[in-house]
């Protein structure tokens, strides 16, 4: 059986000096840190004495950035605070983001907020290095860049070397998730894969810094590429603590009621998903995993919150393993309406391949649900074992996995079983202390 839970929020808060910021919302945002760690030979003189102008050009195929929709995430908001905070260090600073688009976009510049200019290139992926090229190089004739940051170290860091050789800009690399080296990573797409992460190692070695945001995975780097030690950067990415942190009122929960009310499962305990329905989230493994689960738990719910690429082929291998009126798929859900979700959960399970920070484990410690996790790198900074949530021995355990997520559907208070544990502390102490007449 497995251990009782202790409480999540307080052990989230408590991890010590080597988990510093897990879980909170840093004041200032990774930009203006990254600045400071570039080489100062390739600083201009202007930031070097605190003058106020900085160009930085973000090369990045997250189109959210320039969406104003609540199901597109935080990623606007997130950017729009990095260039206010790159403002008030630097106060004619701004931050231009050359950016994959869907192909019915517009190219005309977008003007997100005063420091923050957002240049759209429509396109497929395979064609986004060469254009975003282009965009970038013209960007950079026009005025002088500082600082280019790519969110990968694959294509569009291949362009971020470029801009470095050829106009002697400084390069920031940024690795979101666990790629280099990582072969749970590699085994998802071998042949394609592998290209990607010789191309990614031959990147990382020309940037000035390399941005990680756990601190499991730049340990990894370090061991495995001893010469990328002094360009690591530690840092994890924004977490909306606030909204998380607000208590969960009434009305937020109505629209979890009427999707279960919808398939005859109201009031249903369920165990929940949240995240992109993509190959690296190894959900047909959690699939397998949830058939195991409810032979033992019929009456529970599995709740797949998230859109992607593979969920028509993920629903219909619920339909083939006999669950599919088990398994809710809400699709893409606001931040705000995640919470309504997270309350009413027996638990949250990761079931990933790869993962860098993974904020839905901060979002569920805030929300005080355990979390079921595979051994990504970033799972011990952010869970404890057996206290917080649980930590699989590998990715592909199903039968350890439909163990965990029986053991939540039966414990109503599993995220509050450490009261009892203490309150069982303090009797057997008291029953072993003579009373004093």
């Amino acid at each position: 059986m497995a251990p009782p839970l202790g409480n999540i929020r307080a052990q989230t808060a408590q991890q010590g000096p080597e988990h510093e910021g897990t879980g909170s919302v840093e004041p200032i945002g990774p930009l203006p840190d990254l600045a400071r760690r570039l080489p100062l030979r390739n600083r201009t003189r202007r930031i070097v004495s605190g003058a106020g102008l900085m160009r930085v050009l973000m090369i990045s195929s997250d189109w959210t950035i320039a969406v104003r929709d609540p199901e597109a995430g935080d990623t606007l908001e997130r950017h729009v605070r990095y260039a206010r905070a790159l403002r008030r260090r630097f106060p004619d600073a701004r931050i231009d983001v050359v950016v994959k688009a869907p192909r019915s976009w517009s190219p005309q510049m977008r003007e997100i907020a005063e420091a923050l200019h957002v240049h759209p290139v429509p396109c497929a992926r395979a064609a986004f290095a060469a254009r975003a090229l282009r965009v970038s190089t013209a960007l950079a004739g026009r005025e002088r860049l500082d600082v280019v940051t790519t969110q990968t170290p694959f294509d569009d860091g291949l362009v971020g070397v470029w801009l470095k050789r050829r106009h002697g800009v400084t390069l920031n690399v940024q690795m979101q998730s666990s790629f280099l080296d990582q072969p749970e990573w590699i085994r998802q797409r071998p042949v394609v894969y592998r290209l990607l992460n010789a191309l990614g190692k031959w990147v990382a070695q020309r940037a000035d810094t390399v941005r990680v945001v756990c601190q499991g995975e730049k340990a990894r780097l370090e061991r495995r590429f001893p010469p990328l030690r002094r360009r690591l950067v530690c840092l994890h990415p924004l977490v909306n603590r606030v909204v998380f942190e607000e208590p969960v009122r009434d009305e937020e929960m109505e629209p979890m009621r009427a999707v279960l009310g919808r398939r005859g499962l109201a009031g249903a305990r369920y165990i929940l998903f949240v995240g992109r329905l993509a190959r690296e989230k190894n959900l047909p493994m959690l699939l397998q995993a949830f058939a195991l689960a409810i032979r033992d738990v019929p009456e529970g719910v599995l709740v797949v919150v998230g859109d992607g690429p593979r969920r028509g082929r993920l629903e219909n291998l619920a339909r083939r393993l006999g669950i599919g009126d088990r398994v809710i798929w809400p699709g893409a859900v606001p931040l705000r309406s995640l919470r309504g979700w997270y309350a009413a959960s027996a638990g949250v399970v990761i079931p990933s391949l790869q993962e860098g920070f993974a904020k839905v484990v901060v979002e569920s410690c805030l929300m005080e649900r355990p979390v079921i996790a595979t051994p990504f790198v970033s799972a011990r900074e952010l869970l404890s074992d057996g206290v917080t949530g649980f930590i699989a021995p590998d990715f592909r355990d199903a039968g350890w996995l439909a163990g965990r997520m029986v053991f939540l559907l039966r414990q109503p208070g599993a995220a509050r079983a450490h009261l009892d544990r203490l309150i069982d502390i303090w009797s057997d102490t008291a029953a072993r202390s003579p009373r004093q007449s």
